[in-house]
C-alpha cells in the first residue's frame, strides 16, 4: 500500500510549505522496494510527537521524517543490491554513509524551494545526515525521527520488504529484530519499544496488525462459563478485566447464555443444558444412562467438537493475544467444554493463564469418576498441561493438591477487592432497601451474602439466630446501642437476610433451608428477586447491587463448609462488619494466620441425619454470647479498622496487579 501521497500525509501538517514539500519529495522517495516507506515514518513521528514527555518540534520531526531517506536516489541502483548484509560490511557501511550526506543535501534544496529558512534548513539536515549510521541521539527532534524509522519494520509493508530483500523467513528475520529491539538505546522511547515488540510478535506469527500510525491495544479474552452474576467467580473475573484495562489491554469476555456483559456467548458452554448435566451426572458415581463408557466419551466429544467450532470462529474474529479461562480446566460440570478449550489453544498457540478456583475433585458430587476412559480424559484435559499455559489457584492447600496430582507448580491468586473505592454506604438510591423488602429499621440484620450452595453451610445459621431471639440475649441488647450507632428497641429481632441465588442443583437445598427457618420461627428474607451484580430501575421497580445490601447488615455470616478461598469475608470486612465464620480449611490454612478478629463457630460442624449441618449446643450459646458481646463493645470498631488493614495488606488491587504481571511473564508482548 503506497501511502506516499494521500491526503492524510499532507494533513499531519497543515502548511502550504508542507504541501509543497510534500508534492516535490516523491520523486526521490521510496528507492529500495520499500514502497511507503516515507509517509509511514512520518505518521510513526506524528503518533510519537503526540507522546506525553517528549518536548519536540514538530515540524522539524515531520520535515525530517519525510526526507531522511532521499538520499537513497542518489546512489547506483546496482549499489543497492548490496544492501541489507548488516553495518558490519564496510561497502554497506559506505553506502549509508553516503546516502546520509546525498540526502542531507538534497533535502536542504527542497526545503529551500519549498520556501523553508536557513535555520531550520540547517537543524533537518543534520537529523537527516546522520539517521543511519550516528551513535546515540542529539536531541529529541533525532531521537523521535529514528524511533519513527524503526517502526516501519513493523508494519506490514516494511516487514515483507526486508523478507524479501533479506530472504528470510518471518521467525529468523523477528528474532534478529526482537534482539535489536530489546538492545540498549535501541529506541528513544520505550513507548516505540513495546510498540514494536509488541507489532513484531503479531507479525512473526502472521496475524493481523493495524496500519501505520495506529496502536492497537492487545486483546485479552477472559473465558468463563458465565460472567456478570454475584458469585465469587464472576466478581473475581470483573477485577481482573478492570486491572487488565487499566494496563493498558482491551479486554472482552466470553461465556455461555445468560450471562450480563458478555462479549461473546457459546450456548453448550451453559454447564446448566440437559446435554452438559447428563454428562456430569454420568461422568462422575457411576452410568446411570449410558451403556457403556466408550458411548458417554463419544458424546463427551460431540459436544466438545460444537464447543470447539464455535470458540474457533470466536478466535479468528477476536485474534486474542492472551487468553485468560477461569475453571474451564477444573470443575466437573462441563468436562466437554474443557476438551473444546484445551484444542484450541493448542491449535491457535496462544499464551494463557488457567486460574482454577474449584476442582473436581474437591467436591463430593465430582469426587468418583465413572471409570478409567473418565480418568483417562480428566488427566488429559482437567486441567491440561498445554506449552504456553501458565496456572494459578486461590489457595494454598489446592496449590500443593495439584502440585502433587499433576506435577503442575501453580501461582496462588486469593481473592481480592479494589480498596481504593469508596465505602458502600446508605444512600438516596438504596434509601428504600429495607422497606421494599419489609423489614424494620430497628431489627438487627445477619447478612449471608453469597450463593445458595451446599457447602456454604447456611443451615449453621438459622438456629442461631432462633436463639439470638430469645429474651435471654436480646435483654441483654434492649434500649442499647450497638456498635455502628443502631438503636435497639423493645421490638428488635434478629433477621437473617439471605442475598444470593440458588443454582438449579442447589433448589432443593433453598427450600430446605425455608423449611428449617420456618420450623425454627427465624425471621428471614431471600433477596434474591432484586439484587444483581449492578444497580438498575425499570419502571419504577429497583434493583440493588449486591453491595448495597452490606449497610444495612448489622452482621455478616460465613458459615461456609468448604471455600476455595472467600470473596464475601473479605467484602465483609471492607464493609467493616463482624463477620460470623465456620472455620473452613482454606480459612484455616491461608486466612486466621493473617489475624482477623471473627465471631467463630469452630471448625467442626457435622452433617445430622437430614445432611444438614450442625453444631453443638454449647459452642452455639457460645456464639450467641460473643455476638452480643460484639454488637455492644466499645472496642468492636476498632477491631474492624484492624480487619480492614489486614486485607488492604494482603488482599488489595495492588496485591492483584502484581500478581497479573507476574502470571504474564511468558507473554512476551506485554
Amino acid at each position: 500500500m503506497n501511502l506516499n501521497l494521500t491526503e492524510e500525509l499532507y494533513s499531519l501538517f497543515p502548511d502550504p510549505k508542507w504541501a509543497t514539500l510534500v508534492k516535490k519529495a516523491a520523486l526521490y522517495q521510496d528507492k529500495r522496494d520499500d514502497a511507503g516507506h516515507a509517509a509511514t515514518v512520518a505518521y510513526w513521528a506524528s503518533v510519537l510527537l503526540d507522546l506525553p514527555g517528549y518536548k519536540a518540534d514538530r515540524e522539524t520531526v515531520l520535515v525530517a521524517a519525510l526526507l531522511h531517506d532521499v538520499g537513497w536516489s542518489c546512489v547506483k541502483q546496482e549499489d543497492l543490491l548490496t544492501l541489507f548484509r548488516g553495518l558490519a560490511d564496510p561497502e554497506e557501511r559506505e553506502l549509508r554513509l553516503l546516502h546520509e550526506k546525498e540526502g542531507a543535501e538534497l533535502a536542504s534544496s527542497l526545503m529551500e524551494e519549498a520556501g523553508y529558512g536557513a535555520s531550520f534548513i540547517r537543524a533537518v539536515a543534520e537529523l537527516v545526515g546522520g539517521h543511519d549510521t550516528r551513535k546515540g541521539y542529539l536531541s529529541p527532534e533525532d531521537g523521535l525521527l529514528r524511533d519513527a524509522d524503526s517502526l516501519w519494520m513493523v508494519t506490514e509493508e516494511g516487514f515483507q520488504a526486508d523478507l524479501r530483500r533479506r530472504d528470510l523467513s518471518p521467525e529468523k528475520w523477528a528474532s534478529r529484530l526482537r534482539k535489536r529491539f530489546l538492545q540498549r538505546g535501541a529506541f528513544y522511547t520505550e513507548e516505540a519499544r513495546i510498540w514494536g515488540l509488541r507489532r513484531l510478535s503479531r507479525l512473526e506469527k502472521g496475524r493481523r496488525i493495524g496500519p501505520p500510525g495506529v496502536i492497537e491495544k492487545s486483546r485479552v479474552l477472559i473465558c468463563h462459563y458465565r460472567v456478570g452474576w454475584t458469585d465469587g467467580v464472576s466478581l473475581e473475573i470483573e477485577k481482573r478485566q478492570s486491572i487488565l484495562e487499566e494496563m493498558g489491554f482491551q479486554v472482552s469476555l466470553l461465556a455461555g447464555p445468560g450471562s450480563r456483559g458478555a462479549d461473546y456467548t457459546i450456548p453448550d458452554l451453559d454447564f446448566d443444558t440437559p446435554e452438559a448435566r447428563k454428562i456430569s451426572r454420568n461422568a462422575f458415581g457411576g452410568l446411570k444412562d449410558f451403556s457403556s463408557e466408550a458411548e458417554l466419551i463419544e458424546v463427551i466429544n460431540c459436544l466438545s467438537d460444537k464447543i470447539e467450532d464455535e470458540l474457533s470462529r470466536i478466535m479468528d474474529d477476536l485474534d486474542p493475544d492472551f487468553i485468560l479461562l477461569h475453571n474451564i480446566f477444573s470443575h466437573g460440570r462441563h468436562i466437554a467444554a474443557a476438551r473444546a478449550f484445551c484444542r484450541c489453544l493448542v491449535r491457535y498457540k496462544r499464551p494463557s493463564l488457567a486460574t482454577h478456583h474449584d476442582f473436581f475433585w474437591e467436591r463430593d458430587d465430582f469426587r468418583n469418576p465413572s471409570g478409567p476412559m473418565v480418568e483417562g480424559f480428566l488427566d488429559q484435559y482437567v486441567p491440561p498441561v498445554i506449552p504456553g499455559m501458565k496456572h494459578a489457584v486461590i489457595n494454598s492447600l489446592a496449590a500443593r493438591k495439584l502440585l502433587n496430582r499433576s506435577g503442575i507448580d501453580a501461582l496462588i491468586f486469593p481473592d481480592t477487592l479494589d480498596f481504593t473505592l469508596t465505602r458502600w454506604k446508605k444512600d438516596e438510591y438504596n434509601s428504600h432497601l429495607l422497606e421494599d423488602f419489609g423489614l424494620r429499621a430497628d431489627d438487627i440484620f445477619i447478612l449471608q451474602a453469597t450463593r445458595i450452595v451446599r457447602r456454604k453451610g447456611i443451615e449453621l445459621i438459622p438456629p442461631l439466630i432462633a436463639l439470638l431471639n430469645r429474651d435471654k440475649y436480646l435483654n441483654q441488647l434492649r434500649g442499647k446501642t450497638l456498635y455502628n450507632g443502631k438503636q435497639v428497641t423493645g421490638k428488635s429481632r434478629f433477621v437473617f437476610l439471605i442475598a444470593g441465588y440458588a443454582e438449579k442443583e442447589a433448589e432443593d437445598y433453598r427450600d430446605e433451608l425455608e423449611d428449617l427457618m420456618v420450623r425454627k420461627a427465624v425471621p428471614y428474607r431471600f433477596l434474591r428477586s432484586q439484587i444483581a451484580s449492578e444497580r438498575s430501575e425499570r419502571e419504577g421497580c429497583k434493583t440493588y447491587s449486591l453491595f448495597d445490601t452490606y449497610p444495612y447488615a448489622d452482621l455478616v455470616s460465613y458459615p461456609s463448609i468448604y471455600e476455595g478461598w472467600g470473596n464475601q469475608f473479605i467484602e465483609a470486612v471492607f464493609a467493616e462488619k463482624p463477620v460470623i465464620v465456620h472455620e473452613y480449611p482454606v480459612f484455616l490454612s491461608d486466612i486466621k494466620p493473617k489475624g482477623y478478629q471473627i465471631i467463630s463457630l469452630g471448625s467442626d460442624a457435622q452433617p445430622g441425619a437430614d445432611n444438614l449441618y450442625t453444631l453443638d449446643d454449647e459452642l452455639m450459646d457460645r456464639t450467641c454470647q460473643a455476638i452480643v458481646n460484639w454488637l455492644l463493645s466499645p472496642e468492636t470498631a476498632e477491631k474492624l479498622e484492624r480487619n480492614f488493614q489486614l486485607a488492604e495488606k494482603n488482599n488489595s488491587y495492588d496485591y492483584l496487579r502484581s500478581l497479573m504481571k507476574q502470571s504474564m511473564e511468558h507473554y512476551e508482548d506485554y
